[in-house]
């Protein structure tokens, strides 16, 4: 095989070569070996450039029979162009997706030439333009279907490409020569292409081309290609028919014919002479019938690529040089660089992606690993975020207008920081989220001894941004942080055991009772369990002591006594310590309660335990404490070895229970909390109920003794049976569904020892509601909530009285408490909703005497305004009973104040609604209070109260009167009367907000919703105010009105 091609010096085409640049010749002993020679070569070249070539048809041309047999002529070229017998054999969706992946390249490029040329003239980009460069739209048409890609870039050489249900994921490289390596799934090819004023022009793999023609007006006849306008054939007004030419072109010394898709009347809009371009518009047409011009329909449904992966090599050598798809890891990485999530993780988000990392630490035999990366994502991540900020941190306090000027870089290095720095609030976020995680999951349960270095001095370095700029909620905790871990709460099990060697049993009550930030991890009850085994019994009998006053903290706590008595010391020969004390709950003044705890070696003690136990002798004793001081270690590698040895113990330990429950009952006892110290790991704490038969209780395995009554999980229960999600310390995640299996919830409650003042109480109360957010977006992650929609709602039990605080200041808290969960809505509002939050409680003390237990509420179907009310306890128990009102002084009953909210009950119908794509009409009234709050913020440093008052207006008797239907509705029309309160208008402006509920009959309109909408209408047009419609509807119910049917002349078949 040979050739000769007219190419100059540069490589590109002679300016003298004519049509024919190239000729290929094949010799062989016969015409079919020749043959076969001719096209493996005619396979192997690659013509790459702006004129188009026919090499790939020339291909399956020396294929056919005639061209094998060498019968051929120019009549039957002419009839094989003309029948359009020969077609490429490529796969139509893989070409549609590689042509979307490769105008979406192309559309980057020149999206970031244009800012780049802005800003070497010193222009910064705006929003929208750089918005284009993280997600846009492509359009392809072929066949006359019409194919729109979404795309999201995922990184720099990553796009996800969303089209109908399908979501495909490509990643690239160009080349030099600007042809791009693709590669989807195990699908990898060579693409070039180039924008051609009537098509794109896509080559893939140097063997197959397709032209994805764009999308026009079939009125409008336009030049194909480039030449000179010889004359129209008819004039100016004619009339000419579909498939007739209607102008002659003279190109490369060819006169060549145009002819109309269409029939219609033609419009000159050219001179016979005129040199015109290709997509240059000739003529117009008035068409003849419009209805019958074939339309460009929408594609929709599922997009399948072939299953054949592609064969190209070299590509699959260069894709194979680029790092690995991205993990969660990469993903956040990305994010904080500007680009956007992927369509499947999208609904996530960036806090979203972080609780899923942070999940990987909660399997007990895997926690090494799980701190470990843990901290090393939490330091990468650190990292990218501040090399991204570091610069525009500099800028804060007057230098923000020269960030041209004060760049030392290159303009595509200014580029890539402007366009991470355009997604700051969501970079905020994943950094908080991170430095929350980090610090709820490790460093207060006592995992984490010290920090390593490298994450040091990146938190050193956040501490040193600005307040200003956005960045000081992420100072904020980052000094936190720091704080938690460099203080005394970092020491080390032998540093604990000198203190408590060295204090005095005077110094155990305040060492116990230790809550602020610098101490109250270094007394974790982690920590002090593993002293119980220590060869001095001084050690011992200390670190038990604390235990159970640090257990108790919140508690009344008093008398307490190792228990010496012969009787049963001797009768208990396995026990190492007996403890006894008297306790009374949060609240709680004249009634005191019998405690006791009993410290044994290990577990081979057990059976000592039940042939001889010996209890202190008292009238009753109400809680009864087992702390087994070494329980046998397992691997911390081997996860099934861990479980199986802890099921074990378990097992062994509910035996013990059950077989001294006749003595248990003798003594009065109500519940037994059994502590299991392992050497490997955090201990396990079980829970053991006369109630329940002395079964354990494994709704609150891993909770401390105390923490089940403090977050009135027992309460929740006589409602809800409930199924643990996560479990800590101090907090628990659990998924409750009703008796009646109506109502599905999460429910986010924990207790806080950290003393709030008046002037701490907001700030405490939203870093508290952040933190139960990240811990309900970790939980909502869980397989068992997999295709469930529940509500959440959160419950904070702070327990040290507020200082210096009245009954005057309730209202003041309730106050306090408000403007925290505003806070929340202004910053979070998004969130609130995705989780589908409804209630938020947070239980406080007022520092009378005794101490007052004060309940804050707000719900969303209330708007989240604040509610307070003083409670009514148990005088034994402490439980509240009933609840006064603080404003209006009105009573319910514990059984009212358990009722779920509204927010609860419309979940259900939330979720239709975002079925259908939509936002369910009743969360508009919350999503109004969030944006006022928000601009308030903005405006003034005071958001005032009642930002939105909304009220319902429903039909009855044919007049509007004022009802809350709170989404019992029947007719899919909702209709409020508003009173919206704005910096413009703070004394506040009515509006009538009407608006479709398409969860009532589909969202359809009828009769009963026009009446509504008239109604409301009218009732504006009366009140001269604003009228807002929010319009969600799936269109008419005709048919619905039969006497119709005799008014309207309408032939009815049925």
């Amino acid at each position: 095989v040979w050739g000769y091609f007219s190419i100059g010096a540069n490589g590109g085409i002679h300016e003298f070569a004519d049509s024919q640049f190239g000729h290929v010749f094949a010799s062989g002993p016969t015409r079919e070996h020749a043959r076969k020679a001719l096209q493996i070569a005619l396979k192997n070249i690659s013509v790459v450039g702006e004129i188009r070539n026919p090499t790939e048809y020339l291909v399956e041309l020396a294929e056919t029979e005639e061209f094998k047999n060498n019968s051929i002529d120019t009549a039957w070229l002419d009839k094989l162009i003309a029948e359009k017998t020969i077609k490429m054999k490529c796969n139509a969706n893989d070409m549609i997706f590689y042509a979307a992946c490769l105008r979406a390249h192309l559309q980057v490029k020149e999206q970031q030439r244009k800012i780049l040329d802005g800003i070497k003239k010193g222009h910064m980009p705006l929003q929208n333009s750089l918005k284009i460069l993280q997600s846009f739209q492509v359009e392809l048409a072929h066949d006359f279907t019409k194919y729109n890609f979404h795309v999201s870039r995922t990184a720099q050489d990553a796009f996800a490409l969303t089209i109908g249900e399908t979501m495909l994921e490509a990643r690239f490289r160009e080349q030099p020569d600007g042809s791009l390596y693709v590669k989807c799934g195990d699908a990898v090819a060579q693409i070039s292409g180039v924008e051609e004023p009537l098509c794109l022009r896509l080559r893939v793999d140097g063997q197959a081309t397709m032209t994805f023609p764009r999308i026009r007006d079939p009125s409008e006849l336009r030049s194909d290609f480039n030449g000179k306008l010889v004359r129209y054939l008819h004039a100016d007004g004619a009339d000419i028919k579909e498939g007739e030419p209607f102008a002659e072109l003279e190109a490369m010394k060819m006169i060549m014919s145009l002819r109309s898709g269409v029939s219609g009347k033609i419009h000159h809009t050219l001179g016979a002479g005129a040199i015109v371009a290709a997509g240059d518009l000739l003529a117009t047409l008035d068409l003849a019938d419009p209805s019958k011009v074939q339309t460009v329909k929408p594609f929709s449904g599922a997009f399948q690529l072939s299953s054949k992966s592609g064969q190209n090599a070299g590509a699959q050598k260069v894709l194979d040089s680029l790092p690995p798809p991205p993990t969660m890891n990469g993903m956040l990485r990305a994010l904080l660089r500007g680009f956007c999530a992927s369509p499947e993780l999208s609904k996530l988000g960036g806090v979203g992606i972080v609780q899923q990392i942070f999940r990987g630490h909660e399997d007990g035999a895997a926690e090494d690993r799980g701190m470990e990366v843990a901290l090393d994502t939490t330091c990468e991540l650190l990292g990218v975020f501040l090399e991204n900020e570091r610069f525009f941190a500099s800028l804060v306090g007057g230098d923000e207008t020269q960030t041209i000027q004060r760049f030392q870089g290159t303009p595509e290095e200014l580029l890539s920081k402007i366009l991470a720095h355009t997604g700051l609030r969501e970079s905020l976020h994943i950094v908080s989220s991170l430095l929350r995680s980090l610090s709820s999951n490790f460093a207060l349960e006592g995992a984490i001894s010290a920090l390593p270095m490298d994450l040091v001095a990146k938190l050193t370095e956040l501490r040193a941004l600005p307040d200003a700029g956005g960045y000081g909620q992420v100072k904020l905790l980052a000094q936190q942080l720091l704080t938690q871990m460099n203080k005394p709460l970092g020491m080390r099990r032998e540093d604990l055991r000198d203190t408590l060697l060295k204090s005095t049993r005077k110094d155990l009550l305040a060492l116990a009772n230790s809550h602020d930030a610098e101490r109250r991890m270094y007394f974790g009850l982690d920590l002090i369990s593993s002293l119980f085994s220590d060869e001095d019994q001084s050690v011992r009998s200390k670190a038990v002591e604390v235990y159970i006053l640090r257990t108790y903290r919140g508690y009344t706590v008093q008398d307490v006594e190792t228990v010496d008595a012969k009787d049963v010391v001797d009768k208990t020969p396995a026990a190492q310590l007996h403890l006894t004390w008297t306790f009374a709950p949060p609240g709680v003044q004249q009634k005191t309660q019998k405690g006791y705890a009993i410290v044994l070696p290990d577990m081979s003690a057990y059976e000592s335990l039940v042939e001889s136990w010996k209890i202190p002798a008292a009238p009753e004793i109400t809680e009864i404490h087992i702390l087994v001081a070494k329980v046998p270690s397992t691997s911390r590698k081997n996860s099934d070895e861990s479980r199986v040895a802890l099921c074990s113990a378990v097992s062994r330990t509910a035996e013990v229970i059950s077989a001294t429950a006749p003595l248990l009952d003798a003594k009065g006892c109500i519940a037994v909390n059994v502590l299991l110290t392992h050497a490997d790991h955090v201990p396990s704490y079980l829970h053991f109920h006369r109630a329940s038969g002395w079964k354990e209780i494994p709704e609150y395995r891993n909770m401390r003794s105390t923490l089940p009554s403090l977050i009135e999980l027992p309460q929740i229960q006589t409602e809800f049976t409930v199924s643990p999600l996560e479990h800590g310390r101090i907090f628990a995640m659990d998924f409750g569904v009703s008796k009646d299996k109506k109502t599905e919830v999460v429910f986010a409650r924990g207790a806080s020892h950290v003393v709030m003042g008046l002037d701490t109480f907001a700030s405490s109360i939203s870093s508290s509601l952040l933190t139960s957010c990240d811990f309900i977006e970790r939980a909502m992650l869980d397989p068992v909530l997999e295709n469930r929609h529940p509500a959440a709602q959160i419950f904070l039990h702070s327990l040290p009285p507020i200082p210096d605080t009245t009954q005057r200041d309730f209202k003041y808290l309730q106050v306090l408490f408000g403007s925290a969960v505003q806070q929340l809505m202004a910053e979070s509002g998004s969130r609130v909703l995705k989780l589908r939050i409804a209630k938020i409680e947070v239980k406080v003390w007022v520092a009378t005497s005794p101490p007052t237990a004060l309940r804050l509420m707000a719900e969303s179907s209330m708007g989240w305004e604040a509610v307070a009310f003083q409670e009514t306890l148990d005088t034994l128990t402490g439980s509240p009973i009933s609840f006064k009102n603080v404003e209006t002084q009105e009573e319910c009953s514990g059984v009212e104040m358990l009722r779920q909210p509204v927010e609860t009950q419309r979940s259900s119908k939330r979720t239709i609604a975002r079925r259908a794509g939509s936002t369910y009409i009743y969360d508009f009234p919350a999503l109004l209070r969030i944006s006022l709050t928000k601009l308030w913020m903005k405006s003034c440093d005071k958001v005032p109260v009642k930002l939105v008052v909304a009220r319902e207006l429903v039909l009855q008797a044919g007049e509007l009167v004022e009802q809350e239907q709170l989404g019992n509705n029947r007719v899919g029309m909702v209709v409020w009367q508003c009173t919206l309160r704005t910096p413009e208008y703070p004394e506040g402006r009515e509006i009538i907000l009407i608006g479709n509920d398409v969860t009532v009959k589909a969202g359809s309109f009828g009769v009963e919703e026009s009446d509504v909408f008239h109604k409301a209408s009218e009732l504006a047009r009366k009140k001269g105010i604003p009228r807002v419609y929010i319009a969600c509807n799936s269109g008419a119910r005709i048919g619905g009105v039969e006497e119709l049917k005799s008014v309207v002349q309408v032939e009815w078949v049925d």
